[in-house]
C-alpha cells in the first residue's frame, strides 16, 4: 500500500480520488495484433495483386509494340523487294528438282549455341546514301567512320567516287537478305526463355563507271580503268567477281568497293521463268562461304518470341478453345507433280482475307497451274525439345513469288519478360501460356521494285 497524506490507499489518490492503473491484457493483444496482421496482409496481397497485374499489362504491352514495330520494320524492307522465295525456294536445295538455295544461304540449323531456321528470304534494292564512307582497302565492305573525306583513299564517301567532287549520289545495289527464327542469344543457351529473329543480309559493290574489259576473263585492271588514265581525284578501281552466266562461268566487273564475301548476282540467263532463275541462285561457295561471316551481317530484329512447343491442333483448321495458340493457315499441299512449275499450294494462304491472295483467283495461266501461294515453314515439328526453331510456330510467312507478295505473322510471348528462364516457365512451355500474355500480329506488304530500277543494277 502507498501512504499519501496521511492514509494507506490500495491505489493511488490523486486529486483527492483513488485511481487504479489498469492496461490490455496479453490475450487482447495477442488478439489485435491478429487482426492487424489480418488486414496488412490483406491489403499487401491487394498491392502485390495490382503491381503483378500492371507488370502483366506492361509486359504484354511492350510486347505488343515491339512485335508491330518489328513487323513495320520488315513490312518496309519488303517494299524494295525485287523477288520473295516460297517454300519451294527456301526449302529445297541446289541438289533438288525443282531447285532452291537451301544450301546457299547461311544454314545454322545445327548450330549447338543458336540453332535456327530461315523465314523470310528475298532479294531487294538496299540505299546506300551519298554521305557513307566506305574503307576502299578494304574488300569486306565496311563502313568507315574515321576521318572520312571526300578524296582520301582510305575512307571516303560515297558520293565523291567519281571525281571527288561531292557531287555524287545515293547509290543502290543488289541484296539477298534473310530473316531467320533463332534461339535467344542474350540468356544462357538452352537456357533461354524466348526465340529471336534476326535478320541477315548480304550485298553487292558499288560499281565503277569504268566498264572496260568487263567480261569473264579475271584480269588486271584495264588500262581505261588505272588510276593514271582516270580524272584527277577519282577514286580507285577494284575488279571482282559479280556473277555467273548461262555456261557457268564467273564474270567480272569494275567496283569502286567491291561486293562482300561470296556474294554474287544471280543470273537471269536461260530458259525458265523469272521465279525458276532466282531459285537457281548460287553464290560463290554456297552456304559455307556466307556462314563463315553469318554473325557479322547478322542483327537482332526481336526479342521475346514466343517458344511454346508446336502441336498439330494448331493449324488443323479447327479452332480448339482449350488452345490459345492458333494459326490460321494450315500447312501446303501437293499440286501437280510439274518440275518446271509449283509443286505444292496453300489455300489458305491463297484466301486474301488470311494470307496474300492470288490473281486469278484459281492460279491458272493458259490451262496451267502456274500461279501458286506457299506458306513458310511448310511445316512445323510437334516435338518438346528445347531450343528449337522447328517446333515453334511463332513466325512465319505465306508467299506469292509470281506477284511479289508476303503476309508476315509473329507471335510474342510476355511471360518471357517476367519469368527470364525456361525452367520458372517450363510448365507453360508444354501447356499452353496464358493468353493475356500473347501478343500476335500479322502485316501484308508487297515488293514494288523491277530489276531495272537502278543503273547500279
Amino acid at each position: 500500500m502507498i501512504n499519501l497524506f496521511g492514509k494507506s490507499w490500495r491505489g493511488i489518490k490523486i486529486f483527492g480520488k483513488a485511481s487504479r492503473i489498469s492496461g490490455f491484457t496479453l490475450i487482447e493483444l495477442l488478439s489485435a495484433t491478429v487482426i492487424a496482421g489480418i488486414i496488412v496482409s490483406s491489403l499487401l496481397a491487394f498491392l502485390v495483386s495490382i503491381l503483378k497485374q500492371d507488370q502483366i499489362q506492361e509486359a504484354k504491352a511492350q510486347t505488343q509494340d515491339e512485335v508491330q514495330a518489328a513487323l513495320d520494320f520488315i513490312a518496309n524492307d519488303l517494299k524494295e523487294a525485287i523477288y520473295i522465295y516460297d517454300a519451294d525456294g527456301v526449302e529445297r536445295s541446289s541438289t533438288d528438282t525443282p531447285s532452291g538455295i537451301r544450301d546457299q544461304i547461311p544454314d545454322i540449323s545445327t548450330s549447338t549455341t543458336r540453332p535456327g531456321i530461315p523465314i523470310l528470304v528475298f532479294w531487294k534494292r538496299s540505299l546506300i546514301d551519298r554521305n557513307e564512307a566506305f574503307s576502299l582497302n578494304n574488300p569486306n565492305f565496311p563502313t568507315c567512320h574515321s576521318n572520312p573525306s571526300d578524296n582520301g583513299v582510305a575512307c571516303r564517301r560515297v558520293r565523291s567516287f567519281e571525281f571527288g567532287d561531292a557531287n555524287g549520289s545515293d547509290v543502290y545495289v543488289l541484296s539477298l537478305v534473310g530473316y531467320y527464327l533463332r534461339t535467344n542469344r542474350l540468356q544462357n543457351g538452352a537456357n533461354s526463355a524466348s526465340m529471336q529473329i534476326d535478320r541477315w543480309e548480304v550485298r553487292d559493290g558499288i560499281k565503277s563507271t569504268c566498264t572496260a574489259g568487263q567480261g569473264t576473263t579475271e584480269s588486271t585492271l584495264p588500262t581505261e580503268c588505272q588510276p593514271a588514265n582516270r580524272p584527277p581525284g577519282s577514286a580507285p578501281i577494284v575488279r571482282a567477281r559479280s556473277g555467273t552466266n548461262s555456261n557457268n562461268q564467273p564474270i567480272y566487273d569494275n567496283y569502286w568497293v567491291p561486293p562482300q564475301p561470296n556474294f554474287q548476282r544471280f543470273s537471269l540467263e536461260g530458259i525458265g521463268s523469272f521465279r525458276d532463275k532466282l531459285n537457281r541462285y548460287r553464290s560463290i561457295s554456297g552456304s559455307t562461304g556466307f556462314a563463315k561471316d553469318f554473325n557479322n551481317r547478322t542483327q537482332v530484329l526481336l526479342d521475346y518470341v514466343d517458344d511454346t512447343f508446336y502441336k498439330t491442333i494448331q493449324d488443323n483448321g479447327v479452332v480448339d478453345t482449350n488452345d490459345v495458340v492458333i494459326v490460321p493457315v494450315r500447312p501446303n499441299i501437293a499440286a501437280p507433280a510439274n518440275p518446271n512449275n509449283f509443286v505444292r499450294d496453300n489455300p489458305d494462304c491463297a484466301n486474301p482475307s488470311i494470307g496474300v491472295g492470288r490473281y486469278p483467283e484459281n492460279g491458272v495461266v493458259d490451262g496451267q497451274f502456274a500461279i501458286a501461294t506457299q506458306r513458310i515453314p511448310s511445316t512445323f515439328t510437334a516435338s518438346t525439345t528445347l531450343g528449337t526453331a522447328t517446333n515453334a510456330s511463332s513466325f512465319y510467312v505465306c508467299v506469292n513469288s509470281v506477284q511479289n507478295i508476303a503476309r508476315v505473322w509473329i507471335r510474342g510471348n510476355g511471360e518471357a519478360r517476367i519469368r527470364p528462364l525456361r525452367g520458372q516457365r517450363q510448365a507453360n512451355l508444354i501447356n499452353p501460356p496464358s493468353d493475356s500474355l500473347l501478343a500476335t500480329s500479322s502485316i501484308r506488304a508487297a515488293g514494288r521494285t523491277s530489276i531495272n530500277a537502278s543503273p547500279n543494277n
